[in-house]
C-alpha cells in the first residue's frame, strides 16, 4: 500500500472514476427511485375495500427537498390505498438503496433522504504538526491471509435529515471472523450538525478469506425511526 497523502476536500469520488456533477446525480437519482418505487409499489399492491373506497395511503414522496410524487396532481394509480402495504414497500426500496425513508403518518408522506458520503480505506489518518487532519495511503485491495494492525476508515458526511445523528462502522466479511478481529473504534460517534466528518480506526483486521470486505456507515436518528441504515459503503477486496 503506498503511502499517498489525500486532500479531504477531494476526496469525493474514487480515483480513475467519471465524475458526475451533482445536479446530473441527483436527477438520475431522483428517476430511479420513481421508477422503483412504482415497480415495488404495484408488486405490493392487493386490492381490498379501502382501495374501492379511493382512500390514499401516499399522498406525496419527496427525494430530499424535492416533490416527485403528488397524489393530487399525479396518477395514483399504484399508490392507492392496499391495506398498509405502501409504506412497507416504501421501507423496502428505502432499504435496497441505501437511504433514509422519512414517514410523516399525518400528512401520508413519504421522504427518501440521500445523505452524500465520500468513505475511503487508509493506511493512517490523524492530526499533523499544524493540527490540521492528514490522510495517507489510501486501499482498496489486500492479500488474502494478510492481516493489519489497524487501517482506519474516513467518512464525510453531508446533507443529513438533522443534527445530532449517531454513526457506527460495520464491517462485513465474506467468511467467519473470531472475537476481537475488525474491532472499530470508536464504537459510535454523534454529529452536531446535518454533515461532518468522522474517523474510525478498525483494529486487528485479518483478511483470512478471498472476497469482498464491505465497509458500512450506518446512521441513527429521529427520521430514521431510531434504528441504523446503511448510507454508505466502502469494499475491500482480498485477493489470492
Amino acid at each position: 500500500m503506498e503511502a499517498d497523502e489525500v486532500n479531504p476536500r477531494q476526496t469525493r469520488f474514487e480515483a480513475g472514476a467519471p465524475e458526475r456533477s451533482r445536479s446530473s446525480w441527483s436527477r438520475g437519482f431522483r428517476r430511479g427511485i420513481v421508477a422503483l418505487g412504482i415497480v415495488v409499489l404495484a408488486a405490493s399492491f392487493r386490492p381490498g375495500p379501502a382501495s374501492a373506497a379511493g382512500e390514499i395511503d401516499v399522498s406525496r414522496i419527496r427525494v430530499n427537498d424535492e416533490t416527485v410524487y403528488d397524489a393530487k396532481s399525479g396518477s395514483s394509480a399504484f399508490i392507492a390505498s392496499f391495506g398498509g402495504q405502501a409504506r412497507y414497500a416504501l421501507q423496502q426500496l428505502a432499504a435496497f438503496l441505501g437511504v433514509i425513508f422519512d414517514w410523516d403518518p399525518a400528512t401520508k408522506e413519504a421522504r427518501f433522504i440521500k445523505p452524500e458520503v465520500s468513505l475511503l480505506a487508509l493506511s493512517y489518518a490523524g492530526k499533523n504538526d499544524q493540527g490540521a487532519l492528514s490522510l495517507y495511503g489510501p486501499f482498496s485491495l489486500v492479500k488474502a491471509g494478510e492481516r493489519l494492525e489497524r487501517f482506519f476508515v474516513y467518512a464525510e458526511v453531508n446533507n443529513l435529515p438533522e443534527a445530532n445523528m449517531d454513526f457506527r462502522l460495520v464491517v462485513d466479511a465474506p467468511g467467519r471472523t473470531a472475537a476481537g478481529e475488525f474491532a472499530v473504534v470508536p464504537g459510535t460517534v454523534r454529529l452536531p450538525e446535518r454533515g461532518g466528518w468522522i474517523v474510525f480506526e478498525v483494529k486487528n483486521a485479518r483478511f483470512g478469506d478471498p472476497g469482498s470486505y464491505r465497509l458500512q456507515l450506518q446512521v441513527k436518528g429521529k427520521a430514521t425511526g431510531d434504528r441504523y441504515v446503511t448510507v454508505g459503503e466502502k469494499t475491500i477486496v482480498a485477493t489470492r
